[in-house]
């Protein structure tokens, strides 16, 4: 008997995500990724589990309103793992 629990993910890479709500990768691209922040860990890109059940209990198709209060426009840059809000396809 094993004593090892299974991990339960905090963030979804892009497919996981996808198949996470139950669609395909090409719709999660076209209706949600646009919605939802993902992060960075180094070069990788992640979903948030919080994030998707966001974009879940909106109803969907809401857009992501940013915290940041300037209207300066953000780095290029978005090392350390920091919140990056995606373009619009």
């Amino acid at each position: 008997m094993s004593d090892e629990r299974p991990v339960i993910p905090l963030a979804y890479q892009r497919q996981d995500a996808a198949a996470a709500l139950g669609i395909g990768v090409d719709t999660f691209d076209r209706h949600v990724r646009r919605y939802v922040k993902c992060v960075y860990v180094g070069s990788t890109r992640v979903w948030p589990v919080a994030e998707l059940e966001r974009f879940l209990a909106a109803g969907g198709a809401a857009p992501v309103i940013s915290s940041q209060k300037s209207k300066r426009p953000r780095a290029a840059s978005t090392a350390g793992g920091m919140a990056h809000e995606e373009p619009a396809p």
